[in-house]
């Protein structure tokens, strides 16, 4: 039996899409052997009602650039819509494209992820806090931020004003992660006003890793009174190559207390495990042939 043909109103239905396939089809044209950012497009395209159609349309092309243009398009066009299209595309048959829906995917979650821990900055728990500062520090130092002047900027607002003293010594290494030798003078600026022991800890490991001078020494003077969790993470977070062997005999001198408690044994592991590796690399150093 003959099938009929479409009714007016069905006729009227499809004409968009009918529409949005023609235009697909030119622009396939134009995009085949250009570049995947999708600047071969042509003002007119752009400004056909039936233009974000045709760019879902194009999602299905054979060629990987075409549907890469397509994706990016559909992103600056409709970001929802284009997170839709990269979660698909990452699945897609060609390495090419699966990797470049993926960058997508990690710049919108990134994001995201970038809301979440600004919020979580004011969390009532002090814990949630200071893991949020210290993620921050994390995704400034890998430029996945959408401005990491301003990340800086929150990292040293939480330095200077959380009123838990871990949260100011976690920001403090999260300051250096994401400036580097860059923050020291801030650094510098906050160990001048902080006086509770447990931030002043962070100061100096971060300084300390940012290579200033004097910053060691000023860590040794404060250790004998620290408690013993901040005396842990204290030989946990110094960069074990700035320690020398004199030095540590006097870290090992003040950890090994009369009275020790179990907390305590975890610094003192650690200042022992710095100790060995310190060993072992002044011995494979004594062992390496020198050349002329």
């Amino acid at each position: 039996m003959k099938r009929s043909s479409d009714s007016p109103a069905d006729a009227h239905r499809n004409q968009p899409l009918k529409e949005a396939a023609r235009l697909a089809r030119k622009m396939s044209v134009s995009l085949r052997d250009k570049t995947i950012e999708g600047d071969a497009m042509t003002d007119e395209m752009r400004n056909s009602p039936h233009f974000l159609l045709a760019l879902v349309l194009l999602l299905d092309y054979s060629n990987w650039s075409v549907r890469a243009s397509a994706m990016y398009e559909i992103i600056r066009q409709d970001p929802r819509l284009g997170l839709i299209a990269s979660r698909a595309l990452a699945f897609d048959p060609s390495e090419s494209m699966r990797g470049a829906a993926s960058m997508q995917l990690l710049d919108a979650l990134c994001s995201r992820a970038e809301k979440l821990l600004l919020a979580l900055l004011s969390d009532p728990a002090w814990t949630v806090r200071s893991d949020a500062v210290q993620a921050l520090g994390d995704m400034a130092s890998h430029r996945t931020v959408r401005s990491v002047e301003n990340t800086i900027r929150t990292i040293k607002h939480v330095l200077s004003s959380d009123r838990h003293p871990v949260v100011r010594r976690d920001a403090a290494g999260s300051l250096y992660v994401a400036m580097e030798a860059e923050g020291m003078p801030f650094l510098l600026e906050r160990l001048g006003v902080e006086r509770d022991p447990s931030a002043r800890t962070g100061l100096f490991s971060a300084l300390d890793a940012a290579g200033h001078p004097e910053a060691l020494g000023w860590w040794l003077d404060l250790l004998p009174s620290l408690n013993c969790l901040d005396q842990q993470y204290a030989m946990s977070s110094l960069p074990h190559a700035r320690f020398l062997t004199d030095q540590m005999s006097r870290v090992l001198e003040i950890l090994t207390r009369p009275d020790e408690q179990w907390a305590c044994y975890g610094a003192l592991l650690e200042a022992r495990d710095t100790l060995r590796k310190i060993e072992a690399g002044s011995a494979a150093a004594q062992k390496e042939p020198t050349t002329g």
